[in-house]
């Protein structure tokens, strides 16, 4: 045990020691000098500041301004030392959330370009049923409930005779009450189908204006209608859509710079498909199709 109390063993010990602090003190230093420090400049302040009044409708105040900061600085730190730590792998929320913020790039990418309006003209002509305008009807009913009638149907037959004989007097005082009134105006074809049902709906929107019409069955019941106006179904002329254009032709631009994209990326990295994935997606695109 005397080796314990050489004076060369210690100086070996203590050498080696302050050797392999000065060798880590080095490597820290080096890695230091590498790192990218957190920058937090004009436009992280920007960035900020036009995404609180996105979300309070007001400018944040002075204080507010300065815990932003510090909460993007440390969500900034935390998010580098976890990707050193290698904690985003297999993590489908981060993984989601990186292919999110990529697919807001390229849609911001794709709003550079401003189209001429030779473009949207292009578009708008291509692509007419987009900017239909949708029909309108303005009419009354007389309304037959089957639940209180021995033959609603019968009923309501001839009550369009009298109707259009002309000698049925004021027809408010006929047929039966109808939760949803008896005079419409303005309806559009896709409301009137939402609340008569498609059936009725299309036979308001196919029947002469001007005159009683029926009977017809819904799921109510049976009724009569008189249309007295309806503008049919159109397209809106291009000065008039034209915003509307404009943004359909943005969100095509943007769909097609993304599978633009998305085929790049598949193709620099390729896909492989276990043996059942390649069955379930057969007979779809093979061109990067493997198995293994």
């Amino acid at each position: 045990m005397k080796l314990f109390h050489e004076p060369l063993l210690h100086f070996v010990v203590a050498g080696t020691v302050l050797f392999a602090a000065f060798a880590w003190l080095g490597d820290s230093e080096e890695q230091t000098k590498s790192i990218e420090p957190v920058r937090v400049g004009d436009g992280e302040l920007k960035w900020l500041t036009e995404t609180f009044k996105g979300q309070w409708q007001r400018p944040p105040n002075g204080q507010e301004l300065q815990a932003l900061i510090t909460e993007l600085i440390k969500e900034e730190l935390f998010a580098r030392e976890a990707r050193e730590m290698g904690l985003e792998e297999h993590d489908t929320i981060v993984r989601r959330r990186l292919a999110q913020k990529l697919e807001f790039l390229l849609k911001d990418t794709a709003k550079v370009v401003e189209p001429t309006v030779a473009d949207l003209r292009k578009y708008y002509e291509a692509n007419l049923d987009l900017f239909r305008v949708a029909g309108k009807a303005s009419f009354r009913q007389v309304y037959f409930n089957p639940d209180g009638r021995k033959d609603a149907a019968a009923d309501a037959a001839d009550m369009l005779e009298r109707l259009q004989a002309g000698d049925a007097g004021d027809v408010a005082e006929f047929g039966d009450r109808f939760l949803l009134g008896t005079e419409f105006e303005d309806l559009g074809e896709q409301e009137a189908t939402g609340m008569l049902g498609e059936e009725l709906s299309r036979e308001i929107y196919a029947a002469r204006t001007g005159s009683w019409a029926g009977p017809f069955k819904s799921g109510y019941g049976y009724h009569l209608i008189n249309v007295s106006e309806r503008n049919e179904q159109g397209s809106r002329p291009f000065e008039e859509a034209r915003e509307a254009v404009s943004a359909e032709w943005l969100r095509d631009r943007q769909d097609e710079v993304s599978r633009d994209y998305i085929a790049r990326l598949r193709e620099k990295y390729g896909v492989v498909y276990g043996d059942e994935v390649a069955k379930l997606l057969s007979p779809g695109p093979k061109a990067d199709v493997a198995s293994r």
